[in-house]
């Protein structure tokens, strides 16, 4: 309704005959004014990590030191665990060696090239050089493997998050990409908030905002499950792609911020959808039909 209106309030109670003398019978009069009401969908939703990732080793060994501690967030790169690193070490300074020493052999078959040897010296400097080669550019090849095995020795987070609680403690052996996870580490800002809704509703919220009768508000509102509302707004990120056969739902993703951890991996909360145009009328000055029709009387201004 887009002009006020005036509403009588009737009395619950039929109105008894008027006394002689008596006045009229007296009624409640209030104003009544469209504005924009929000329009709570209640959809299945549940909080979902922005990122999740389970850490296992990439080298074996003995875990020599577990770094990071429990409760507190840290950022991409930071160590968390420690593999005892001195066969690593040892390898490395082998592939050093050998790498250093091809270069002089290389250098020692190029000269010989250069002098008054014959043919089949020369032939012979030729394969020997090449040999040298080839086995310069392994030497360097063993370096840099060696250098990458003891740099895995330290096991860093690959994203920013809270780790969880290890599951294996300082003396444990752990083998190269094994199955069971040493820690998981979680994204909790921001954060997903996943929903279903029946792909019939969402037509009918559709046609709503086609004919203007609902407006999609600045983001998304959310419900939290101890009956408040979350401050921050949330932004589509996956309006769903496809219908679900058995159910005929649609899944969507929405992002939350999450600075102070209010919103938190399986949580399940309402989503406010938007807002549409409408009048709030107590319910004792309505009546509704056997069809479920509601009826209110309203005098117009005018």
């Amino acid at each position: 309704m887009a002009v006020a209106a005036t509403l009588f309030l009737l009395p619950a109670t039929p109105a008894l005959p008027q006394q002689a003398g008596g006045g009229a019978t007296e009624v409640g009069v209030m104003t009544l004014e469209s504005r924009d009401e929000p329009v709570t969908v209640t959809v299945p939703g549940r909080a979902v990590a922005y990122e999740q990732v389970d850490v296992r080793p990439r080298v074996g060994g003995a875990i020599s030191e577990v770094v990071y501690e429990l409760g507190r967030p840290g950022e991409a790169g930071d160590v968390l665990f420690r593999i005892e690193d001195q066969t690593y070490r040892a390898e490395v300074a082998s592939s050093e060696a050998s790498a250093s020493a091809a270069p002089e052999t290389v250098t020692r078959y190029e000269r010989l090239l250069g002098t008054g040897v014959t043919q089949e010296g020369l032939a012979t400097a030729q394969v020997s050089l090449k040999q040298a080669q080839a086995d310069q550019s392994a030497a360097e090849a063993a370096l840099e493997v060696a250098q990458l095995d003891l740099d895995r020795t330290e096991i860093r987070s690959p994203i920013a998050g809270f780790p969880s609680v290890p599951t294996i403690s300082v003396g444990a052996l752990v083998t190269e990409n094994q199955t069971d996870t040493l820690t998981t580490v979680t994204r909790l800002d921001p954060i997903y908030v996943d929903v279903e809704e029946s792909s019939r509703h969402m037509g009918e919220i559709r046609d709503k905002m086609d004919a203007g009768a609902l407006q999609l508000g600045d983001g998304l509102d959310i419900e939290l499950e101890s009956s408040g509302t979350y401050a921050a707004k949330g932004r589509m990120v996956s309006p769903g792609t496809t219908v679900s056969t058995p159910a005929g739902s649609r899944r969507m993703r929405i992002a939350f911020d999450n600075p102070g951890l209010r919103l938190m991996p399986g949580q399940f909360l309402r989503v406010v959808r938007g807002t549409t145009s409408a009048v709030r009328v107590p319910q004792g000055a309505t009546s509704r039909s056997a069809s479920g029709v509601l009826t209110a009387f309203v005098a117009m201004n005018g």
